[in-house]
């Protein structure tokens, strides 16, 4: 309950689907997405990012069970962007690194 709020003002993030996953599991999801951002000083220059969207989470367990990969198909379907498609994968294996988001 004490992280609520700040799930709540970052909720439809790749930050608040990892800090949500992060909460339920206890270990950090690698998160992959079609989308991006940048500019670009040349008018019509090319978009960034894949042309349709897509969402990958996936989460290594030490001993995962049929129930983690439901568990995280719930979580990841109503924290993700409402119009973001998206597949889920729970895995044997040592969590990932954590790395610092910019």
């Amino acid at each position: 309950m004490a992280a609520a709020a700040y799930l709540h003002r970052i909720r439809g993030t790749r930050r608040g689907l990892s800090e949500a996953v992060r909460l339920a599991f206890g270990v950090e999801p690698e998160i992959t997405e079609s989308g991006g951002a940048a500019w670009s000083a040349r008018p019509l220059g090319p978009f960034p990012g894949a042309p349709r969207p897509r969402l990958h989470v996936h989460l290594r367990l030490p001993a995962p069970t049929p129930a983690d990969h439901y568990r995280l198909e719930t979580l990841v379907s109503a924290a993700r962007p409402a119009h973001m498609p998206y597949t889920v994968q729970v895995t044997a294996g040592a969590p990932a690194e954590r790395t610092r988001e910019t």
